[in-house]
């Protein structure tokens, strides 16, 4: 998405600070992509990392203090969400 954005050419006769004003817009738009992705891998890495490891090692679920690991891992996932209108809020 974000190559096919950049590599885009405005339509119409050239003029130089409207090519500029959509250039300076589509990096915005691209920078928000790659964090709003960068955010999505982080906030879902520890779940999927737990659920791999449950799924490979059953033991796992033997430690003292795995429940909290869980729900702190669930809790992180759950809440990327509520990051998403802040991100496009401030590059909006």
């Amino acid at each position: 998405m974000a190559v096919r954005l950049w590599g885009s050419k405005t339509p119409g006769n050239a003029q130089n600070d409207r090519d500029v004003t959509l250039l300076k817009n589509k990096k915005k738009v691209i920078k928000m992509l790659l964090i709003v992705v960068a955010l999505f891998g982080v906030c879902w890495l520890p779940l999927q990392l737990y659920n791999i490891l449950q799924a490979t090692w059953p033991g796992i679920n033997g430690y003292r203090y795995i429940n909290i690991i869980f729900f702190c891992s669930d809790w992180i996932a759950m809440s990327n969400s509520s990051y998403n209108p802040f991100i496009y809020g401030i590059y909006n």
